[in-house]
């Protein structure tokens, strides 16, 4: 199995996974996510946590080899977990669109991110985006995680 799509799921399934998945896709999951279950998920390269209520990014760092990150539709999830997305050296697209306040905190984390060339924050609250992002970054609204 390389590609997982989850709908209406109870979390605990997520230990269920083999470490081989390439691609997980979780949309309106029945509980609070627990990240740290994906620890083991090792050559994980897509991850869609898709409106699922997101608070905590915690753990989401070990997944060294994530290439393509969607947190979208996450209201409850504060710029200050995004420092442990930071971590994600190898990230190419992100996208926080419909989400938090996108604030300097947010460009600093995300200016370590040494391949990141897709960042999709549409319909977020924009403060201004600093001068270094518009040489080294693609910011639109095409930007898609799909």
């Amino acid at each position: 199995i390389k590609r997982v799509t989850m709908h209406r799921v109870n979390p605990s399934l997520l230990k269920r996974l083999p470490r081989s998945l390439a691609s997980l896709s979780v949309q309106n999951i029945l509980d609070p996510f627990p990240m740290r279950s994906l620890s083991k998920l090792s050559n994980l390269k897509s991850l869609q946590l898709r409106g699922i209520d997101l608070i905590f990014l915690q753990g989401i760092q070990s997944l060294k080899h994530l290439q393509l990150l969607d947190l979208s539709y996450n209201p409850k999830l504060t710029s200050s977990e995004l420092i442990h997305v930071q971590e994600l050296k190898e990230l190419r697209s992100l996208d926080l669109s419909c989400n938090f306040d996108v604030d300097e905190e947010v460009w600093k984390s995300l200016s370590t991110l040494p391949y990141l060339i897709c960042l999709n924050v549409s319909s977020s609250l924009l403060r201004a985006i600093p001068p270094f992002f518009y040489s080294r970054l693609a910011i639109s609204k095409s930007c898609t995680s799909s």
